[in-house]
């Protein structure tokens, strides 16, 4: 779960995220319809809120404010390029995972650097006509 220096801030952002009738709106809202793969209903959803503004799906660079009243700024793109669109929700799911529940508590810029590896993986998945991560097996 994403946690913020500023005990403040981490508090007012995990309470900005629940959204009417739910305590987490990941889990609640969002997980069901990504299950279903109902993506375009995904895709038209807000990922999270922030102090900052809301941050939806479907961009390609999701803000994520920091300790410093600076921003770290998640790019799900690859040298510029947006990357096919199932592996790029795949990669954003994840995000949005770890961002939103989990025991362990991860830094902005924790989850920056995890997303990196991803999209480079995703690269080599596409170059070898795959397009989602579901094509991976461990045999």
């Amino acid at each position: 779960m994403l946690k913020l220096d500023d005990p403040n801030k981490n508090i007012a952002f995990h309470e900005a995220n629940c959204f009417g009738d739910t305590d987490n709106y990941y889990r609640d809202k969002l997980l069901p319809l990504m299950l279903a793969n109902e993506w375009n209903s995904v895709e038209s959803a807000v990922a999270y809120t922030s102090s900052i503004k809301d941050v939806h799906f479907k961009e390609s660079i999701w803000t994520i404010p920091n300790d410093k009243d600076a921003n770290t700024n998640i790019r799900f793109l690859l040298d510029g390029k947006i990357l096919e669109r199932n592996i790029t929700n795949q990669i954003k799911a994840f995000t949005l995972a770890t961002i939103s529940t989990g025991r362990n508590e991860y830094t902005s810029e924790s989850i920056r650097g995890a997303v990196q590896p991803l999209l480079k993986v995703a690269e080599e998945l596409l170059e070898d006509g795959f397009s989602s991560f579901d094509s991976l097996d461990l045999q």
